[in-house]
């Protein structure tokens, strides 16, 4: 009894399939163009299937057919080629003495070279199944198509900003439909471009707002563009460049009232002595920064009052030659910053 129920089971479930139509439908993609891309062809209901005619029209302006891919295993020996007469298409055909069955799956890929813009990729006239009986099996046909797009949009592009060494900067971006971001920066005037990642330099390399620490002036003229993604499409903002003022540009910045001293003695060897004027109560900030505009060490940060104070500078370990000393004042009334140069003598440098 048992086994006349499984036979049943199977004859229902064989003739379900056999009952209803076969299908192949086109795969309908997006993309950005220029590039390489698979379309698929996937069928239901192909059952005893001894022979296959497939016909693909398409636009020889917008796709260059390449060859297929990823043929179905029931398949073996399928063959493609672009056609051009009596006109232009995709050929498929496959034939074997032993019956191909595909329930629901994929035919094949399509590989083309696609350009730009919407194509359209429909079934021709001539496409043909027939089964092991040799007869001919009607199907469906869906018709697909390559979707051009689409693509983010950017709404606002970074702006080229200007800041003196030892600052930080920021560049930002607005943009729609944009799923992620990648900073980019380039050192030779936009010829190349190099992807940023996280580190003490730069923070938010993929959001939309790009963070610089302690800009260096070697950083002067740097280039920073952004990519933006929609996870289909991707699309560059204008590049923005970073100006850093040079130590000259700096010292003209300075206040007229001279709150910081010229460093003594100078040049020094081992530990000069920096004296500062204190106008009112505020945040004091005394670093000194090398050439490159990378802070060597923070002599004072702190809370003062007025008055008239001094620091030691112990230069041993540092590397002989030019360097600034700058004065941070952050007051209640009043903000100002003061830079002096000074001079470490050779002699001051012992090895590490």
């Amino acid at each position: 009894m048992k086994k006349i129920k499984l036979t049943l089971l199977i004859l229902f479930f064989i003739q379900q399939i056999f009952g209803q139509d076969a299908t192949a439908t086109i795969e309908t993609v997006s993309n950005c163009g220029d590039e390489e891309i698979l379309v698929s062809i996937d069928v239901t209901n192909f059952i005893n299937i001894a022979a296959i005619t497939l016909f693909i029209g398409y636009d020889t302006s917008k796709l260059t057919y390449i060859n297929h891919e990823n043929a179905n295993i029931e398949l073996p020996g399928l063959n493609s080629n672009a056609m051009i007469n009596p006109t232009t298409q995709v050929g498929i055909t496959w034939s074997s003495i032993n019956p191909a069955n595909i329930v629901n799956a994929k035919l094949l890929d399509l590989k083309f070279y696609y350009h730009a813009d919407n194509c359209n990729l429909s079934f021709n006239e001539g496409c043909e199944l027939v089964n092991s009986n040799l007869e001919i099996i009607l199907f469906q046909k869906n018709d697909g198509a390559v979707l051009y797009g689409p693509f983010p949009s950017i709404i606002n592009h970074p702006a080229s900003i200007t800041v003196n060494t030892g600052d930080d900067a920021s560049f930002s971006i607005t943009a729609n439909n944009t799923i992620g971001y990648q900073w980019k920066v380039s050192d030779d005037e936009g010829y190349t471009w190099i992807s940023l990642s996280e580190n003490s330099t730069y923070t938010g390399v993929n959001t939309p707002l790009l963070h610089i620490n302690n800009v260096s002036l070697l950083m002067d003229q740097y280039r920073y563009l952004c990519e933006v993604t929609n996870g289909i499409c991707s699309v560059y903002s204008e590049d923005a460049v970073l100006n850093v003022n040079s130590f000259s540009d700096i010292l003209n910045l300075t206040q007229p009232t001279c709150y910081l001293k010229q460093n003594t003695p100078n040049p020094f060897i081992g530990t000069a002595q920096i004296q500062y004027e204190v106008p009112g109560a505020g945040l004091v900030n005394i670093s000194v920064i090398d050439y490159s505009g990378r802070k060597i060490v923070d002599l004072v940060n702190e809370y003062k009052i007025e008055g008239s104070y001094s620091v030691k500078f112990n230069a041993d370990k540092v590397i002989p030659g030019i360097y600034l000393y700058r004065l941070d004042f952050f007051g209640k009334e009043m903000n100002f910053s003061e830079i002096k140069k000074m001079i470490i003598s050779k002699s001051a440098f012992t090895d590490l």
